[in-house]
């Protein structure tokens, strides 16, 4: 009996390992693995089916898209987020009502901000269409546009390939974000500029 335990444990320990050197290496081949800090904020997604996907915030690069993001999704703003569409390239996540009272700023180039990240897989990218801060989106794949990249996975390579596989129509799925916990590290996000 000891020695069927113990080659449990053993099973368990391996694949534990092994998702974790998986992700690992996911992660240090990502186009944002060089910005990575300790302490940058993260969020971690649930989804409907309990699978998680938890996300970097580059504070030090999109400084107000950060706090605005974490500023709303303290409040539960983001939780039971659809997510509206699936392309071959990005998943879009949209909150319908209500909308935030501002717009934001984006911080990427063609608003003179230098924001070297660039959106390619497993990114967190603010779609903003006038609108604020209630859409975003997390691509496949590289893509070339101007949207402001704010983050990027960091555990849940695996949930990501799965939804990227879904043959599904999501957005008559009702997939979505049920909740989302933050770890601000410290940062103070109560305020950020508001395009009133």
């Amino acid at each position: 009996m000891k020695k069927i335990l113990l080659l449990l444990i053993t099973i368990l320990l391996l694949v534990g390992c092994n998702n974790n050197n998986n992700n690992n290496e996911q992660l240090e081949n990502t186009a944002y693995y060089q910005y990575l800090n300790d302490s940058n904020p993260t969020v971690e997604f649930t989804l409907t089916d309990n699978s998680k996907i938890k996300f970097e915030l580059f504070n030090d690069i999109a400084p107000n898209i950060v706090k605005s993001f974490l500023s709303l999704a303290s409040t539960g703003y983001f939780d039971d987020t659809r997510f509206r569409s699936k392309t071959e390239d990005r998943l879009m996540a949209r909150q319908n009502t209500p909308l935030p009272d501002y717009i934001l700023r984006e911080e990427f180039s063609e608003n003179s901000y230098e924001n070297p990240l660039i959106i390619s897989r497993g990114t967190l990218v603010l779609y903003n269409e006038i609108d604020g801060i209630n859409q975003f989106f997390i691509p496949f794949t590289e893509l070339s546009e101007d949207s402001t990249v704010f983050g990027g996975i960091i555990e849940g390579f695996d949930t990501l390939t799965t939804l990227e596989n879904l043959e599904t129509d999501i957005f008559t799925s009702n997939f979505k974000i049920t909740s989302i916990e933050i770890d601000a590290k410290g940062l103070d996000y109560s305020t950020f500029q508001k395009i009133e």
